[in-house]
């Protein structure tokens, strides 16, 4: 069994936190604002997010950034389509508090999907998420 803390991602936001040390550059901090990150929007695994943005975000250098990033992708933890914007988690599904818990959700979680870019990191997660709902036995909601 594991355990689940919930974080608002709008800490990043609060003033008192903004005031704080940065964070400093390192894949482990990277997976974790990659995780718990302004940049989620409900739909877990996928994002629409600019490199530039998560650069200026986390105050970090674009080296610095570059080679944590590396980090990440060099154990499939991250994939980045950083022209088309996308950044997805290839093992978003495994961690169980990810998956939807009905067909309901992954309904809402489609109105977010057409929002990111066409690329094929997106089509990778859809792919993740039908196998999801097919292992489930749910009928696909779309």
């Amino acid at each position: 069994m594991s355990w689940i803390r919930v974080t608002d991602v709008r800490v990043w936001g609060d003033g008192n936190f903004r005031r704080l040390t940065p964070i400093q550059p390192s894949g482990q901090s990277l997976w974790i604002y990659y995780l718990i990150g302004p940049h989620h929007h409900g739909m877990p695994g996928l994002f629409e997010v600019r490199r530039m943005d998560l650069i200026d975000r986390l105050r970090w250098s674009p080296d610095h950034f570059d080679t944590c990033h590396a980090e990440l992708e060099a154990l499939n933890m991250a994939k980045a389509d950083w022209l088309d914007g996308v950044l997805w988690l290839p093992k978003w599904a495994k961690q169980e508090s990810n998956r939807p818990r009905s067909p309901k959700n992954v309904k809402g979680w489609l109105k977010q999907y057409d929002r990111i870019p066409e690329c094929e990191y997106k089509m990778m997660w859809f792919k993740q998420l039908v196998n999801h709902c097919a292992d489930r036995g749910w009928s696909p909601p779309w």
